[in-house]
């Protein structure tokens, strides 16, 4: 899990949330301004699953290391 990829999709994942609020706050419609909360909020999800397994494979190789004291 610890490919170049996965740190770029979560960068580009994160970094569209602000975006598409800031889309959503400029929209002249209230359907509009849901629907791209809504693609917001799914992207926020994304971004926190990948912090998740980020902090979950450094625990596990943490706790895999070897101990040299």
């Amino acid at each position: 899990m610890n490919h170049p990829e996965d740190w770029k999709q979560l960068i580009r994942s994160s970094g569209s949330v602000t975006a598409i609020c800031l889309e959503a706050n400029e929209s002249p419609g209230v359907r509009d301004r849901l629907y791209r909360m809504k693609i917001s909020r799914k992207e926020a999800k994304e971004s926190e699953l990948w912090l998740k397994s980020f902090c979950e494979l450094s625990t596990s190789s943490r706790d895999n290391s070897v101990s040299f004291s």
